[in-house]
């Protein structure tokens, strides 16, 4: 758009509403993975209550009880684990990676900014190390 032209206001109109809607696509597939943090453990409570039903319905055989039981216990323990060890860490990721986009594109954002204003690029090189994490602004001041 740039190189076409387009002005400054319009670039940064249109880029921005690139940027809202890459966040809103990435909030449908966080969402998705929140939900079934969610219903990883109502399921595990299920399997919970069906146990219990199987335990209470033999309590006339002492040797059916201990599996019941076993169902009841089991099923709790896996909906927390395929919440909290599965879709916890993969939401957290998905979060790190939108997060990580956004600031990448809020620097492209500034960089065609300051090329539309015709500032100096060493200025818009600063612009952009200052975005960096002192590791890597280390390594751009060597260059």
């Amino acid at each position: 758009m740039l190189v076409d032209g387009a002005d400054e206001a319009k670039l940064v109109t249109q880029l921005n509403k690139e940027i809202k809607a890459m966040k809103n696509r990435h909030e449908v597939n966080q969402n998705a993975v929140k939900a079934w943090i969610d219903i990883a453990p109502a399921m595990g409570m299920v399997g919970t209550l069906i146990g219990l039903v199987l335990m209470l319905g033999n309590m006339s055989d002492p040797k059916a009880i201990g599996p019941a039981m076993a169902v009841a216990l089991l099923t709790t323990m896996y909906g927390a684990i395929i919440a909290n060890v599965l879709f916890l860490p993969l939401l957290n990721k998905l979060e790190k990676y939108t997060e990580y986009e956004l600031v990448y594109r809020d620097m492209v954002v500034t960089g065609l900014r300051n090329i539309a204003r015709s500032e100096s690029p060493r200025n818009i090189q600063d612009q952009m190390v200052a975005n960096l994490a002192p590791k890597m602004q280390e390594k751009m001041e060597m260059a």
